[in-house]
């Protein structure tokens, strides 16, 4: 079986797709929300968990996956969960399976498609088994395979909320003058932003603290876009997501230009942490809130620091010196007024960049007519 789906095999299931009666996502997006913050405080009803686990038993298994693990489950994970169900409901697919307890492995498909890192998590399937919708996890691997048995067929989605990202990379670490700096060996290993990554080519970090940067040319942009999901390990030929009414709505990832506003995005502090890599830099910010320093500690006024909150929870789990630099409350000593810690405790968050998707002016009924007049 080749990688590469041709096109007609994507056309064909967009003309299916649109075919069947449209359908509402099971939980809409202010739903989604509204039960993502009860369950971040505890305070989720014993009545919608039994809903959830009726209507979404994928996303009842995150649930419980994640209170064992003591964490908080991410809102993306439960977007995935409803698409994935609302999509094998309207192919039919009543069998669910969870490959985290089954015997099954489905390595019979999986061993036919070629596709790097994708772990099965659950598996909705028709009672004849000729039509798979195998929901994978992790960020370096498409979302979920549609596998045809009948004709050895298979298409790669990806499922993405009305307002989200594409893959996020981290940048190279700077120096301390702030300067960002990518070399012909990383803009090869990423080349999908080689463009965008070229306009910022020697930006001062240090005059954004606090801001992201969103000046980006369309061209740059629309390049990240289409080379992210055509040469990357999150290569996809169909985008699934809902419109602006909560329906179900799918499109080629080549037409995402058409349905969706791009806008590129660098992080000057990103989400991975590291020991502080320029010191100097560091010491400067903290001489100018006035911090004391010796022997590599630092006395600083409380007032002088911001907080920041555990991801998905409501507890402070750090304070922040500024956007780029935080230091773990459990890592510090709170003397009244003031906050000590060591310097080997701070962490410096690396920048990132990626494209920002807003999809949420799409119409079902629009991108219907759109496809049906183009088959035609």
């Amino acid at each position: 079986m080749n990688k590469k789906i041709l096109n007609n095999d994507i056309k064909s299931f967009i003309d299916e797709f649109y075919k069947i009666q449209n359908s509402f996502v099971i939980f809409k997006k202010k739903e989604r929300n509204k039960i993502w913050k009860e369950l971040k405080n505890n305070s989720i009803s014993k009545e919608l968990l039994e809903k959830i686990n009726k209507l979404c038993p994928a996303f009842a298994c995150e649930i419980n996956k994640q209170k064992e693990k003591n964490k908080h489950i991410q809102s993306a994970v439960f977007s995935e969960c409803v698409y994935s169900q609302t999509l094998a409901n309207i192919l039919k697919l009543s069998c669910f399976v969870d490959c985290h307890k089954s015997k099954e492995s489905f390595s019979y498909i999986l061993n036919n498609i070629d596709i790097e890192n994708f772990i099965p998590r659950y598996v909705y399937h028709n009672l004849e088994k000729s039509l798979f919708l195998i929901q994978g996890g992790g960020p370096n691997s498409t979302d979920a395979i549609l596998f045809n048995k009948s004709k050895s067929s298979y298409l790669l989605i990806e499922f993405k909320e009305p307002y989200s990202k594409i893959s996020e990379i981290d940048l190279p670490k700077y120096e301390d003058d702030g300067l960002l700096n990518f070399d012909d060996s990383f803009l090869t290993k990423n080349h999908n932003f080689k463009k965008m990554l070229e306009e910022k080519q020697g930006l001062n970090l240090f005059e954004f603290i606090g801001k992201n940067i969103n000046d980006f040319s369309e061209e740059s942009v629309s390049f990240a876009v289409l080379n992210n999901y055509n040469n990357s390990s999150k290569t996809a030929d169909i985008i699934c997501t809902e419109d602006l009414n909560g329906f179900l709505t799918l499109f080629p990832t080549n037409d995402i230009n058409e349905w969706a506003n791009l806008e590129g995005e660098l992080r000057p502090a990103g989400r991975n942490k590291h020991k502080i890599w320029t010191y100097k830099a560091f010491i400067n910010f903290l001489k100018n809130l006035d911090a004391e320093i010796k022997d590599n500690n630092v006395r600083i006024l409380k007032t002088k620091l911001s907080k920041r909150k555990e991801r998905g929870g409501t507890s402070v789990s750090a304070y922040k010196i500024n956007s780029l630099f935080f230091i773990r409350v459990s890592s510090c000593f709170i003397h009244d007024d003031y906050v000590s810690f060591s310097i080997d405790k701070v962490k410096q968050l690396n920048p990132t960049i990626s494209v920002k998707m807003n999809f949420k002016s799409l119409s079902y009924e629009y991108t219907k007519d759109f496809y049906q007049k183009l088959k035609k």
